[in-house]
């Protein structure tokens, strides 16, 4: 774990390089990294792809916590997730499957996925949220009941989900794509 937070004072770093890693299985060691970012601290996170243990047959990946700050953020090609800390920061996608969560209030953080991977926004706990107009390539999920706005972006893919029943696995309840139907910026 790399907590950017747990130092009382802590300054001058622009740039934090970290690496995907795998959750323990059988004989294969914890490479897994959690890193927290500090508010106020804008920085760089380069995120580094590792090859993954053979042995091992959990993905490779990172999780990431945002600060209330203007970081920015560069994934590997890994299973990585970021909950963002803030409406300021940016996330960029190296075509793996990130998952990005956010509140409604940081919905609006630029978030670039790739045409190569599968990027998900998940904006959890409803409300009210516009997505940053330079956001693409990326699957917005809605957890809860949603104003969603999109401005006129290109591909972007929104699904609202259900929570109603426990037992089967959560369906895609309605979709939107740019450019279709009489209300193409909202869902």
């Amino acid at each position: 774990m790399f907590d950017l937070t747990a130092p009382k004072t802590l300054a001058n770093i622009q740039v934090v390089d970290a690496s995907e890693g795998q959750a323990a299985s059988g004989a294969a060691l914890n490479t897994s990294q959690i890193v927290f970012l500090r508010d106020g601290m804008n920085v760089t996170v380069n995120v580094a792809s590792v090859p993954p243990n053979a042995a091992n047959p959990n993905p490779s990946g990172i999780t990431i916590y945002g600060g209330d700050d203007s970081s920015v953020i560069n994934l590997g090609t890994g299973s990585d997730t970021v909950v963002l800390g803030s409406a300021t920061e940016t996330v960029n996608g190296d075509g793996g499957g990130a998952l990005v969560q956010a509140t409604a209030a940081f919905a609006g953080a630029l978030v670039s996925g790739t045409a190569a991977g599968q990027t998900t926004l998940e904006i959890i706990g409803g409300g009210t949220a516009a997505l940053n107009a330079d956001t693409t390539h990326a699957t917005v999920q809605l957890d809860a009941a949603t104003n969603l706005t999109l401005s006129k972006m290109s591909f972007i893919t929104a699904v609202a989900r259900s929570r109603a029943t426990a037992s089967p696995p959560r369906r895609p309840t309605r979709r939107w794509r740019p450019g279709r139907g009489r209300h193409a910026d909202r869902l």
